[in-house]
């Protein structure tokens, strides 16, 4: 054991008793206190961080000190205070309550409240270092990498714990409306009511905590504002004004408790409310269990975020309710048909588990075919295990999803099963085996249905359960496949990364999501084979070795910054250890933040510009003609555009450009090398006007030139046509593979190889002001060595 762990485990004793009497003075101040007026006093306090956060954000006005600025963990705070607060309340005794009646003691009451929350967080955070220290001490000894592995993420996992907040506010209703839209049937039984009514009453909830009380304020200054134009001598306009400003309902709102109030808000049945709610001080509490709660660990009210008073149940934390109502409202159903014995228990939990499972792959199916418009989808699926005739008697396996959409298959396996509830740090085993079930598994599904689809030539059948072929792939035609996870629960801080993570077995290239993650790329990406593209860069970083990511929109924020990412992050890494030495692995955080703000402006009405990688936007142009056309091999042309860096998209926009303008000769081409797990593709791209067009037997022969010119074996040619300089009208294409040239093709191409490869060397000196070297990447665009490819033939000299 180290000096600094034996520093540490020292302290606990201290800690210990630190946060004990602060958990003492705590609630000593609650039993004294109106629980409501607690809750109230609350969410000013929230608020009070959150202002001091987006101003801090804003930066100081014009003669304004510099503020002390506001820390992470301080913020959280300002939705973690409520909840600890809320759940303190609904764990001690009823009989031990003694009221302070004096209103200046209550207002300090108050005040040391909040004071004394914030420091037994503070506590709290450092107790939990101590508890790692613990776990580094007990495995010291004895540990070997696995062991290490689990200590990591015991750790790791815990200090997430803290952290509120699971999805984009603007995702909200369509995450829950995807998931409880298949329990219709069966809420109606229970409850008496639709499903699509829990999903509004739940964001009428949000919307009233979150915005409720800056559109109340609106309110007030409107009213203020217009009064202050009113004749106020007038009875009928100040009778109209009266009419108009309901002052009550305002006052309410700003001051009382009218943003809380369940059942006004949301309008459900009594016994919704009842069996998502928690009495206030109820008889069976104790201040005993009041002390086990940890602010910064699994507080009671996770599957309960009501709080009756008086007989009133109201809402008052925002994230915790947001965070966990799926899971809590199946807790709230299950209990209920218990109470009513509407089903058996066994029936209800099979039909809950049925109706999720079709509604997470019905939802999944439906964003991918939004994300790929005219993918072909197919569900629930059967292929054998071996070889690739299906039998019924022979062993088989079932695919969710099984998406084609141009070059590319996408086996998708759904995994609807809850994350684990319990702390990591007190049941890792129960954390491990909810990965394996929801992440090792999900992969290795979608590995065995691609290592099917592989070993089919060239068509691969899928079949249903009774071994009927339904659908039939050309696997002749895919350069692309991809293996991916999705799981209803978020559990993002490691499945950005599964694939790193060494007590499970996840093969790298292997990408695992939540259904968060896809809600958020389907509002994000409007060209799909950007986002197709975005899916080979992340498979590309879930593949290195040594990159890592603790979020999912990490990569998608990184992708955003830099196109081919992983290829930056490893030019960093490569640079940094020529200087410093050996780096094991580069953890990136924080490149969400430009996303967040986008879709929180949504949230609020305030649209902002939408984050996207910088480039022409003539280059776009290219790219979204594609998108919009159905032409074959559009994936890949656009791909090779988007592997381009800034120089190089600039280069091919004016490119284009001057051919759209009518200011170079007509069938002119440029070259692009088009990179796919088959290998290495010719792109040639040519442009003209419409009233100009280019010569389809030329820009033939000129591809055939510059495949032959190379060592590739196939090439794409897109013609895009332009209307107006900037405007696309048409792309039109033709594939060519070397080993189909003709012998009249041949000498027709033979004829411009000259041509062709003089024009691709311009571009290489163009770009590095030089002819190529020996070791340099070959003007072909092969990706090979210049002296392994076309120095052989003389080319380029």
């Amino acid at each position: 054991m180290n000096d600094f762990i034996e520093s540490l485990l020292e302290q606990k004793p201290h800690y210990d008793e630190e946060i004990l009497g602060l958990k003492e003075e705590i609630t000593d101040i609650l039993l004294r206190l109106d629980p409501l007026a607690v809750m109230l006093h609350s969410m000013w306090y929230a608020r009070t961080l959150c202002f001091l956060f987006y101003a801090q954000c804003e930066g100081p006005s014009e003669g304004d000190s510099e503020p002390e600025p506001l820390t992470e963990p301080e913020l959280n705070n300002a939705l973690i205070v409520p909840e600890y607060l809320q759940s303190m309340l609904t764990a001690l005794p009823r009989d031990k309550v003694a009221r302070l009646d004096d209103s200046k003691a209550i207002e300090n009451a108050h005040m040391l409240l909040f004071d004394k929350c914030g420091e037994l967080i503070r506590l709290c955070y450092f107790h939990k270092i101590i508890e790692f220290a613990q776990v580094e001490a007990s495995s010291i000894s004895s540990q070997n990498e696995f062991e290490a592995a689990i200590k990591a993420f015991q750790e790791e996992a815990s200090s997430y714990q803290a952290l509120r907040g699971k999805r984009y506010q603007l995702l909200e209703e369509e995450y829950l409306s995807n998931l409880l839209s298949g329990q219709d049937k069966l809420i109606h039984t229970i409850y008496g009511m639709s499903y699509s009514d829990v999903v509004k009453g739940v964001i009428a909830l949000r919307n009233s905590i979150c915005l409720g009380w800056g559109n109340a304020m609106n309110r007030f200054d409107e009213a203020f504002e217009e009064w202050q134009r009113t004749d106020q001598s007038d009875r009928d306009s100040m009778h109209a004004l009266r009419e108009k400003f309901n002052a009550q309902d305002i006052s309410e709102k700003l001051f009382g408790s009218g943003l809380y109030d369940v059942q006004k808000i949301t309008g459900w049945p009594a016994e919704l409310i009842q069996d998502l709610s928690m009495p206030s001080f109820p008889e069976s509490g104790s201040e005993g269990l009041a002390y086990e709660i940890n602010p910064v660990g699994i507080m009671p009210i996770r599957n309960y975020p009501f709080i009756t008073i008086g007989g009133k149940a109201y809402c008052f934390c925002y994230a915790n309710l947001m965070d966990n109502f799926y899971r809590a409202f199946y807790s709230a159903m299950r209990h209920r048909n218990d109470l009513q014995i509407v089903k058996t228990e066994e029936a209800f939990i099979s039909e809950w588990k049925e109706n999720q499972a079709e509604s997470s792959e019905s939802a999944v199916a439906t964003l991918f075919g939004k994300l790929l418009p005219g993918a072909g989808i197919h569900r629930n699926v059967f292929h054998p295990k071996e070889g690739v005739t299906f039998s019924r008697r022979k062993a088989s396996q079932e695919s969710d999803i099984v998406v084609v959409f141009d070059d590319c298959v996408l086996a998708v396996e759904v995994k609807a099963g809850a994350y684990c509830p319990t702390d990591p740090m007190e049941d890792p085993e129960g954390h491990i085996k909810a990965f394996k079930s929801l992440i090792e598994k999900a992969s290795k599904q979608a590995a065995a249905t691609i290592d099917y689809l592989c070993r089919c030539d060239p068509k691969a059948e899928l079949y249903d359960k009774d071994g009927h072929a339904v659908a039939s792939i050309d696997m002749s035609s895919i350069r692309e496949c991809f293996r991916i996870c999705v799981t209803v629960d978020d559990i993002n801080e490691f499945a950005a990364r599964a694939e790193k993570l060494p007590f499970i077995d996840v093969e790298p290239g292997t990408i695992a999501i939540s259904i968060d993650d896809l809600l958020v790329f389907n509002r994000y990406f409007d060209n799909p084979l950007v986002f197709l593209h975005f899916l080979m860069q992340r498979r590309r970083a879930s593949e290195h070795k040594r990159i890592a990511f603790n979020d999912e929109l990490d990569h998608l924020g990184m992708y955003i910054e830099n196109n081919c990412y992983s290829v930056t992050i490893d030019d960093m890494l490569n640079e940094h250890e020529s200087k410093y030495g050996q780096l094991n692995m580069v953890v990136y955080d924080g490149c969400r933040d430009e996303l967040n703000k986008w879709f929180d402006g949504h949230f609020t009405g305030v649209n902002g510009e939408k984050p996207v990688q910088p480039s022409p936007e003539g280059f776009y142009q290219l790219v979204d003609a594609l998108g919009n056309s159905g032409i074959p091999n559009r994936r890949l042309v656009a791909c090779s555009l988007l592997d381009l860096g800034s120089e190089e998209r600039s280069m091919v926009a004016e490119s284009m450009r001057a051919r759209a303008s009518g200011l170079t000769p007509l069938n002119c081409i440029l070259c692009l090398p088009g990179l796919s797990s088959g290998g290495v593709t010719k792109i040639c791209l040519f442009g003209c006007l419409l009233e100009r067009p280019n010569d389809e037997s030329i820009m033939r022969a000129k591809t055939a030139a510059t495949l032959l010119s190379s060592s590739c074996l196939d090439a794409i040619a897109m013609n895009f046509v332009y209307h107006r300089p900037r405007e696309n009208t048409d792309v039109t294409s033709f594939y060519l593979r070397r080993s189909d040239l003709t012998d009249s093709e041949r000498r027709e191409a033979e004829k411009y190889i000259e041509s062709v490869t003089r024009a691709q060397s311009n571009a290489y000196r163009r770009k590095y002001g030089h002819k190529p070297g020996r070791n340099d990447p070959c003007p072909c665009g092969s990706g090979k060595k210049y002296k392994k490819c076309c120095l052989g033939k003389g080319l380029y000299e």
